[in-house]
């Protein structure tokens, strides 16, 4: 009962948990993320792989980085990424075992050079359309 009023009644704090043992759900966006030009708005920003929407500015994706970042480090050593603070501190300090018990509440983040292979096929794709676009609205597309 102490424990869950320490999660639940200072949500603001959170239970200390290791460095990269835990993400914000709501943070999976921009972790997920790569950079991608936007039409709309002209500039490049934040494109979230998982939602198929744009963030908002370029920052947000370094911000994702960074996290993603620490969980990879943190998951070297062998150990899992919770999408739940109170699962992460359990398990890095009472049960090993909860990785077995709570399998949907894993993360599995994405390497560098995935982000960056999908980041090159976006712009690769977005290049190509707005070259196939350009050419039919002046006429030289065939």
């Amino acid at each position: 009962a102490a424990l869950v009023y320490v999660y639940y009644g200072r949500e603001d704090t959170g239970l200390p948990v290791p460095c990269g043992s835990f993400i914000e759900p709501s943070d999976m966006k921009i972790v997920d993320s790569v950079l991608r030009y936007n039409r709309v708005s002209g500039e490049v920003e934040t494109y979230s792989l998982d939602g198929g929407e744009f963030l908002g500015s370029s920052d947000r994706c370094l911000v994702g980085r960074n996290i993603a970042s620490a969980s990879r480090s943190y998951a070297r050593s062998g150990k899992v990424v919770f999408d739940d603070r109170l699962l992460a501190f359990v398990y890095n300090f009472w049960d090993q075992n909860a990785k077995s018990r709570y399998p949907e509440h894993i993360l599995n983040i994405k390497s560098k050079k995935e982000l960056q292979k999908r980041q090159d096929l976006m712009a690769l794709t977005d290049v190509s359309i707005a070259v196939i676009l350009h050419d039919e609205k002046c006429g030289t597309y065939q």
